[in-house]
């Protein structure tokens, strides 16, 4: 009996002194001396969203100004009686800058077909009046002529105008809630006419006239539709007549550019 724990006694030491020498195996493993880069976060979404305004809100063009006929050659005088101004739209900031506005576009003549149509409306037996009070109209002026009113295309796209006699008052606020108006007569007079035209890149007012009058001024204006996203160009305005009946009055024609909605005054 004593023998078998002097045994017991001895293996135990044994066991307990190998115990000992076993070391942690994490500490006898060496780590590598490497750098491990810190994980880049992504950026702040409302900075990346005011970086992207550069692209898309940065306003519009002024819409296209093409001038024929006398009011190519007249306007392009240092002393011309028709002022002509584009501004583009304003952007979400100040160095955010509008794409680049077409210069005016001036052409001398005006295209056979046109002079051909123009021509053709002699022996037209209509009038039209825009912005006008009848009683305020000479008689002389529509002699042997019947009143018609503008026809609308029946998608309501287009207002046209095509007459004998087109006569442009300021009298009444006269609008056409289509996307483009055309008017074409053989003989065409102003007076204190004021037309304002919204809209985008592809609408357009275009006036056309064998003989153009003045009984007083004009003014056009086209402005592009305010936008929170991409903004386009305003609308065009193409003016051309062959020959002024008399002395032009001081007009004016302005295109501006739709500007990034926050931009606008509230």
């Amino acid at each position: 009996m004593k023998s078998s724990f002097v045994v017991l006694l001895i293996v135990g030491s044994f066991l307990f002194s190998s115990c000992s020498k076993i070391s942690d195996p994490a500490k006898s493993i060496e780590t590598p001396n490497v750098n491990v880069p810190e994980p880049t976060l992504p950026g702040n979404p409302q900075e990346a969203f005011e970086a992207s305004k550069d692209t898309f809100a940065c306003g519009g063009p002024a819409g296209k100004i093409s001038l024929s006929g006398v009011f190519a050659t007249e306007s392009n005088k240092s002393d011309s009686f028709l002022t002509i101004q584009q501004y583009p739209g304003k952007g979400w900031r100040a160095e955010c800058k509008a794409p680049k506005t077409e210069p005016v576009e001036r052409i001398s003549d005006l295209s056979e077909s046109t002079l051909k149509g123009l021509e053709d409306l002699k022996d037209n037996k209509h009038y039209i009046l825009v912005g006008c009070d009848r009683e305020t109209i000479s008689s002389k002026i529509l002699d042997g002529l019947t009143e018609i009113e503008p026809s609308v295309d029946y998608k309501n796209v287009i207002t046209t105008l095509v007459a004998n006699t087109i006569i442009l008052c300021g009298d009444k606020d006269t609008h056409y809630n289509t996307m483009a108006v055309s008017m074409q007569a053989y003989t065409m007079w102003v007076r204190g006419f004021d037309y304002k035209l919204t809209g985008t890149s592809a609408s357009i007012l275009s006036i056309t006239a064998k003989n153009f009058g003045f009984s007083g001024s004009f003014g056009i204006n086209s402005v592009g539709l305010d936008g929170s996203t991409t903004v386009l160009g305003g609308p065009s305005i193409y003016l051309a007549a062959q020959n002024f009946l008399n002395t032009p009055e001081k007009s004016y024609v302005r295109a501006e550019g739709s500007n990034y909605l926050e931009s606008v005054p509230k």
